[in-house]
């Protein structure tokens, strides 16, 4: 199903991935999916520090450099991981970015479910919510 969106709409930014309130056959408002920006705040701080120094949450852990490993691997221990494993040998770098890559995205995960929801009760508010992407000024539900 297809919905003309108002040009007076406020909430309208553009294509992307959305969910809207549907009221008497008309979009009243809009969430985009791109909107949700992660604070990582269920991850440990040196994960935090890990991405600060070298965004990992997203890349392929395969292509990093052995200067930016070392990178993270600093970043990480200086911001609270410990230097050494569980039985005293020293931690790969590499082991790091992917304990820190695997606990941004969880977090990631977690505080994407919170805004989904939060989105989602405040459209219930107004009307009828449905999935689908904007483009031209129209809605396009997800069937």
């Amino acid at each position: 199903m297809v919905y003309k969106i108002s040009k007076e709409l406020k909430d309208y930014h553009g294509l992307g991935k959305a969910w809207a309130a549907i009221k008497d056959g008309e979009v009243v408002a809009l969430r985009y999916m791109a909107d949700f920006a992660p604070q990582h705040k269920q991850a440990p701080e040196w994960a935090k520090a890990v991405y600060r120094a070298y965004s990992i949450s997203k890349c392929n852990l395969k292509n990093i450099s052995p200067t930016h490993l070392a990178r993270v691997k600093k970043a990480a221990i200086s911001a609270g991981h410990p230097e050494r494993g569980p039985r005293g040998g020293k931690i790969r770098a590499s082991y790091i970015a992917s304990m820190a890559q695997h606990c941004l995205a969880q977090s990631e995960k977690e505080e994407f479910a919170e805004y989904r929801y939060k989105c989602r009760q405040e459209l219930a508010e107004l009307g009828t919510v449905m999935s689908g992407e904007c483009s031209c000024y129209q809605f396009i539900q997800n069937l």
